[in-house]
């Protein structure tokens, strides 16, 4: 996993990941007084564990670097929020000329997402934001 590049979320404080058996949620962070946790649920494919990594990153560059807009205080407010969570994780999983050379060649969701190793769901995600689907 790419936990060195995860780092750069909050360079004053430690990051760990930990997988766990999570029932409902495929991640979640916690910010301890030390530094801040990632848990990623330990039963998904390394697809899945890369895309909530991410997605868990974006929480945390979002409470250490922004005003306090990000903050959850209400549905639309935390769905906005896991919106803009999901679009970071696709930026960095799936680069827009990477994605866009290799759809042209490829044409195949399925292989996209081996090929970047991504959740389908996620590369459908991305086709769609590029305007490719």
């Amino acid at each position: 996993m790419p936990s060195e590049l995860i780092s750069v979320a909050d360079e004053q404080h430690t990051i760990e990941t930990r997988l766990l058996p999570l029932k409902v949620y495929h991640g979640a962070i916690w910010h301890l007084r030390e530094g801040w946790v990632i848990q990623l649920k330990d039963d998904v494919s390394s697809a899945s564990k890369r895309f909530t990594l991410f997605h868990e990153a974006f929480h945390i560059l979002a409470h250490c670097r922004t005003t306090p807009v990000f903050r959850k205080r209400g549905t639309m407010q935390g769905s906005f929020n896991e919106l803009l969570a999901d679009y970071f994780a696709t930026c960095i999983l799936m680069p827009k000329e990477w994605v866009k050379k290799k759809w042209a060649e490829v044409k195949d969701v399925d292989v996209m997402a081996e090929m970047f190793d991504a959740p389908k769901s996620a590369m459908w995600l991305r086709l769609r934001q590029l305007g490719l689907v």
